[in-house]
């Protein structure tokens, strides 16, 4: 995990702390940020924490993260990603990024995502997950939330993902990457448990 924190002064005498942290191929790491959310970042994650008086943000630049917020009505934890924004006061939820696709799925209280550009905006309660894609796509479902976040585990739960879904899984702990040669990948269907990592 490599991290850099500083004090940024801005004009209207009020300071931020910025904290930035990023974790390796392979590595996951969990994280207390100052306000008390525990953050936990699976493998090839980078975020920045900014700590300012009436809100608490994270910028999630790539990968995913699961965030046990710790309560404070009076100052929102925002998670600001590829010009979305999720919004909770005290929950558990988790965000990623997977090319074009962003997806949030909640564990526990409530979020309100929203899209900045398209002034679209979604409401989740416990079990669901949203899929945002880049054509303004969206798609809200329920899930496996123990599944769904797994990972933080250090375990990869599949339940009828397809094998191209799984490979890119998998491949994100390991420099050394699961790649099909000549023919296209088989459109087989995987159920397991898997160690991730």
């Amino acid at each position: 995990l490599s991290l850099g924190a500083w004090p940024l002064f801005v004009a209207s005498d009020e300071v931020k702390t910025v904290q930035n942290f990023e974790t390796t191929t392979g590595q996951r790491s969990v994280i207390t940020l100052p306000d008390g959310t525990r953050v936990t970042m699976d493998s090839e994650t980078e975020v920045r924490f900014t700590d300012l008086k009436h809100e608490r943000s994270v910028n999630l630049i790539k990968g995913r993260a699961y965030f046990d917020v710790a309560a404070n009505p009076a100052r929102p934890f925002v998670v600001h990603v590829n010009g979305k924004t999720v919004q909770a006061i005290g929950t558990m939820f988790e965000v990623s990024m997977n090319g074009d696709e962003i997806a949030v799925v909640l564990a526990e209280g409530k979020v309100r995502v929203e899209d900045v550009k398209r002034r679209g905006s979604a409401e989740l309660t416990p079990g669901r997950k949203l899929v945002m894609r880049s054509d303004r796509q969206w798609t809200l479902r329920n899930v496996d939330v123990d599944k769904e976040i797994s990972w933080t585990d250090g375990r990869l739960i599949f339940m009828g993902e397809t094998l191209a879904h799984a490979i890119s899984e998998v491949n994100r702990y390991s420099n050394r990457k699961i790649v099909f040669h000549g023919a296209h990948m088989p459109d087989q269907l995987l159920v397991g448990i898997f160690s991730a990592g």
